[in-house]
């Protein structure tokens, strides 16, 4: 069987499509193993500045004293953030090539 569910003839491999990167993913591994894992990886390939912790606070406190429940701290989240909400899957795209 195939991820459609039809049926394919013996020695056809489909390839299976990775999920989106905002859907969740069992890990069956250790805590230590999977953090150590994830802080490894985070960011890998992805190039944005750091914003000054002051930065991020005071934009995080002007927009909450604003009413806002959707927070994007800095310049990187932010740019993110929009392609996000207007665009999830481009947003994965642009994060996986």
């Amino acid at each position: 069987m195939t991820q459609d569910g039809q049926a394919r003839s013996p020695g056809t491999v489909t390839a299976l499509r990775r999920p989106p990167v905002r859907e969740s993913i069992v890990v069956r591994s250790g805590r230590r193993r999977t953090f150590e894992t994830f802080v490894r990886i985070i960011g890998v390939g992805v190039e944005a500045e750091k914003a000054v912790p002051e930065l991020v606070a005071a934009r995080i406190v002007a927009a909450l004293a604003a009413g806002e429940t959707v927070v994007f701290p800095d310049d990187a989240s932010a740019g993110a953030g929009s392609v996000y909400l207007s665009d999830p899957l481009k947003l994965e795209q642009l994060l996986t090539g």
